[in-house]
């Protein structure tokens, strides 16, 4: 198999192919043959397929998270005014202060949500790609 490597390496540097440097066929101590490079080919599948779970993953929570913040902004405001909190722009019944305190609230605590869960999601990612293989 080493042969047919270097005589495709050697071919293809005829051709002015550059990817053939370096290129070393890895068969002892049990590796997985014609693993080049640093990770082998399942393992980069693992991890493109790990990252977009965790990603997947990670938007639920900001989803989750989102809609128990928004639940809990409605009750602190309710809470602490009295009143029912103001969502609607449009209603002229609702004082202007009141209106752009609560939107300025809660656009604060979903850019907070947003920005953790956005965070741990990729260091989610960098510990998984992080750990060895476990076969």
């Amino acid at each position: 198999m080493a042969r047919t490597l270097s005589a495709l390496c050697s071919a293809a540097r005829q051709w002015r192919v550059p990817s053939c440097d370096g290129i070393r066929p890895v068969t002892a101590r049990g590796d997985a043959p014609l693993s080049f490079g640093a990770l082998s080919l399942a393992r980069r599948v693992r991890l493109a397929t790990m990252s977009i779970l965790i990603k997947l993953l990670g938007t639920a929570i900001s989803i989750g998270a989102g809609i128990v913040a928004t639940k809990l902004v409605d009750f602190a405001w309710e809470k602490s005014t009295g009143n029912k909190p103001p969502k609607d722009a449009t209603n002229l019944e609702e004082s202007l202060r009141a209106t752009l305190v609560f939107a300025l609230v809660s656009a604060s605590v979903g850019a907070v949500i947003q920005t953790f869960t956005q965070r741990y999601t990729q260091r989610a990612i960098a510990n998984y790609k992080k750990t060895p293989e476990l076969t």
